[in-house]
């Protein structure tokens, strides 16, 4: 049984947004860590210790950890 065009393309749809996800994720946190990018809610200045810089970088980092695993999960779905 051949798959429809329409499921080709979706499967192809999904497949680019899942890498285009993976791509964002990690550009995200490599401009997070040479400091083109500033935490969201913080300057990474401000922080008094390094707890606090933790907790600032946090929110920023897990966003762009959520990101990622999106786009992992879609690439990882579209091969079937």
């Amino acid at each position: 049984m051949t798959p429809s065009p329409l499921h080709s393309r979706a499967r192809t749809a999904r497949l680019v947004a899942g890498v285009a996800l993976v791509l964002l994720g990690f550009a995200l946190v490599v401009g997070l860590g040479v400091g083109a990018i500033e935490p969201f809610g913080m300057a990474a200045s401000d922080a008094a210790s390094i707890g606090a810089l933790l907790a600032g970088f946090a929110p920023t980092v897990l966003l762009a950890f959520g990101v990622f695993l999106v786009g992992v999960w879609l690439v990882k779905g579209a091969r079937r």
